[in-house]
């Protein structure tokens, strides 16, 4: 269960185990509003997909649905991911005494809510919850420590499941729409063609990115950044990005489901965060060799090592994540030194086929029937 039905890093997940789980040991019901992309991949692919109106406020009619839900499927097993379907999925499996109950933190948001009453409303409400939940599952070692220093849930009910993709899957081909709108653009000129891949949120840091442009564009005047997704901030990044003066250069694409493709066509691939669990665009741009830099934090600092497998820069500073692009834009042997190290690292330990073959561990242990 999750609410939003984008493809973002909890989505990926729940997509990726709704599609690997062990079909001859587990039935498979994914819950999220009805519409986006999440919903679409698995009713294609023949899964069950229960639609619930999610609202991040509260809503009685969302808990009535879900109880009802819950109910009359009779569920063994109910795993919540995200804040919002953490609430209401939690909320209301505690009362109709679902077997196990399992939340996984992609992503502890709250905590830098600058709003101090708010976030203490949040963590109590966590702690709450978390006597409600069999397992928490954090995503990155950082998402356990953080919840390990506010205290937010037990220690004997935390595990770590680190995310995971399929590194043998073939890349993806080029659409004709995209080489259309590469044409359109005029971005084949691009040199270098600067890409990042994420939600239009403040968190993302991409705000630092556009600030980062013009530093790089007065050492490489051709250079275009391309910014795939979606977003309530993209209005105030492209006002952003007039101020600058940087407003031709800059290309937001909005959301798409060919954003793999499209990271093929970077020269380096940037995540800005100012904060992170895992990301999975990381391992994406990994399996694809992309030469990457990024913020030293939360997550990221596990699955990069700087100067060995990618380029760690300070969040926030537009000065620092300018010179790094504009170094492995000027050294193609070490941005292709550190995409082919990056893959060969990470290949190794985030795979699709752990990330399941742990999760199913995880229900198999849990459940209260015998699965063998």
């Amino acid at each position: 269960m999750i609410d939003r039905a984008f493809l973002g890093g909890g989505q990926k997940n729940v997509l990726a185990l709704a599609e690997g789980l062990d079909r001859a040991r587990f039935v498979v019901t994914v819950c999220s509003r009805p519409d986006g992309p999440l919903a679409e991949a698995v009713r294609a692919g023949g899964g069950a997909h229960f639609a619930v109106p999610f609202r991040r406020r509260y809503d009685r009619r969302v808990l009535g649905r879900i109880r009802t839900f819950l109910r009359e499927e009779g569920f063994d097993i109910l795993h919540t991911h995200g804040g919002v379907a953490g609430f209401y999925g939690r909320w209301t499996a505690h009362p109709l005494r679902v077997p196990v109950v399992i939340h996984t933190f992609h992503g502890i948001h709250y905590l830098y809510d600058t709003n101090p009453a708010l976030r203490a409303v949040f963590v109590a409400l966590e702690r709450r919850l978390s006597r409600k939940t069999d397992t928490v599952v954090c995503v990155s070692d950082s998402v356990r420590d953080l919840s390990r220093a506010h205290r937010l849930v037990p220690e004997d009910r935390l595990t770590v499941i680190k995310n995971g993709i399929d590194f043998d899957r073939p890349p993806p081909s080029e659409s004709e729409d995209i080489r259309s709108i590469v044409s359109g653009l005029g971005l084949e000129l691009a040199r270098p063609l600067i890409g990042t891949v994420a939600r239009l949120d403040p968190v993302k840091g991409l705000a630092v990115l556009l600030k980062a442009v013009p530093r790089i564009r007065e050492r490489l005047p051709s250079a275009r950044l391309v910014i795939v997704g979606g977003g309530a901030d993209r209005a105030r990044l492209e006002t952003l990005a007039r101020a600058l003066e940087i407003r031709e250069c800059v290309h937001f694409l909005g959301e798409r489901t060919d954003a793999l493709a499209w990271m093929g066509r970077f020269d380096v691939f940037v995540l800005p965060s100012l904060q992170e669990a895992l990301p999975y665009v990381i391992l994406e741009a990994a399996a694809l060799e992309k030469p990457v830099v990024a913020s030293e934090v939360g997550g990221i600092r596990e699955l990069l090592r700087n100067e060995e497998t990618g380029l760690l820069v300070p969040p926030g500073d537009p000065k620092t994540l300018a010179a790094a692009v504009i170094r492995l834009a000027e050294d193609p042997a070490l941005a292709a030194s550190l995409g082919k190290k990056l893959r060969s690292t990470l290949s190794q330990e985030y795979t699709l086929s752990r990330m399941v073959r742990q999760t199913e561990d995880l229900y198999l242990r849990l459940s209260p029937y015998s699965l063998d």
